[in-house]
């Protein structure tokens, strides 16, 4: 667990009415001042996002070509292994400005400086314009820009006082592995393709797949915690595509059993794996949630989202070496097609469709050049 230095700090929206909504995002921020700050005063603030189409022009999978006052020459370019469509612009565009002014308030985005200044008559105004540009800001600019805008720095001044903002505290985890034993590990994994392979194997395939997508979440986002809601939905598929029941039906209950089959107790598996079912269920992962969560209990979410991999990168190891030696076998998958509630909702959808291609309007994002 790191910690930010807390001398001098303030926290951000500490007085704030607005807050976040999604827990999952929901990290405490703090404001380090390089000396004593005085109001009222004209707070400067700088903004830097992330380079991307809608602020330098470079390639992204966004559908976004940022041609400016040169248009001629734009393409996009397939790549036929990831099935992305990259657009290329002519060259980098020309320098650009746009101001705007809200209230008190003056905007001007330069590339992917975004500077910021405003009348700050007191504390509570700077902490609420910091909080809000931080947490809302790449919100509203996502509707209108293609490419979805990511904060990467915040800082500013006022009065001559410089000031940053920082996370309070943060969870890193590495491990340090030797070449020996990333050559056993791939060797394993060689090795357990044959597991996978077979048709009787589907609901393993489908688990594996479902813990890709986990861990592929978990290092992708713009912060370690982005998609962790996503990270813990796909947790839970996967803990129910191996362990249901003997009518393939799933519960906390079957998962508890496979588990215990598998050689967990039940220590290991209330406090490892079905906190993520809990969460899919109950807590903005399934279904909506609104409520503000209380600190302790959003420092606990933290640490178990934190946490919640290695448990299960566990347990597809001991499972398996437990298929390996046939002391363990996952149920077998009966396929009983699509509900008809999915069935209507796909009819619907064909329908859309084969209406698009009539109209020759098959293309989402509008025609594109060549």
């Amino acid at each position: 667990m790191a910690s930010a230095e807390t001398h001098d700090a303030v926290y951000l929206g500490s007085r704030c009415d607005h807050v976040p909504v999604n827990p999952y995002q929901d990290r405490l921020r703090i404001l380090l001042p390089k000396g004593e700050l005085t109001f009222p005063g004209v707070a400067e603030i700088e903004v830097t996002f992330a380079a991307n189409a809608a602020f330098t022009g470079r390639p992204t999978t966004s559908g976004l070509i940022l041609a400016l006052e040169r248009p001629e020459g734009s393409n996009v370019r397939f790549d036929r292994y990831t099935g992305w469509i990259i657009p290329e612009s002519p060259g980098p565009p020309d320098p650009y400005e746009f101001t705007a002014t809200v209230g008190n308030i003056d905007a001007r985005l330069r590339d992917e400086l975004l500077e910021i200044k405003a009348e700050c008559n007191d504390r509570d105004f700077l902490l609420a314009l910091l909080f809000r540009t931080c947490n809302y800001l790449p919100e509203v600019l996502n509707v209108e820009f293609r490419d979805p805008p990511v904060i990467v720095a915040l800082k500013g001044r006022i009065n001559g006082v410089e000031f940053e903002t920082a996370l309070a505290e943060s969870k890193a985890a590495a491990e340090v592995v030797s070449q020996e034993l990333q050559a056993r590990r791939f060797s394993d994994a060689w090795r357990w393709i044959d597991l996978v392979s077979p048709p009787s194997q589907r609901r393993l395939a489908r688990a594996l797949d479902y813990f890709l997508s986990a861990t592929r979440l978990a290092r992708v986002g713009s912060t370690p915690w982005e998609f962790l809601a996503e990270v813990m939905l796909n947790l839970a598929k996967a803990l129910e595509t191996l362990f249901p029941d003997a009518d393939g039906d799933v519960s906390r209950d079957s998962v508890r059993a496979g588990l215990s089959a598998l050689g967990y107790d039940e220590d290991e598996i209330e406090a490892d794996f079905l906190p993520a079912m809990a969460l899919r269920a109950n807590l903005d992962v399934a279904h909506v949630a609104l409520a503000r969560i209380p600190a302790p209990e959003l420092h606990a979410l933290h640490m178990y989202a934190h946490d919640a991999e290695e448990p299960f990168r566990g347990m597809f190891v001991r499972l398996f070496g437990r298929l390996a030696d046939d002391s363990f076998a996952l149920a077998p998958y009966k396929d009983r097609g699509p509900t008809d509630s999915t069935r209507a909702t796909l009819a619907r959808l064909v329908a859309r469709q084969e209406a698009l291609e009539l109209a020759g309007a098959t293309n989402p994002m509008g025609p594109t050049t060549s």
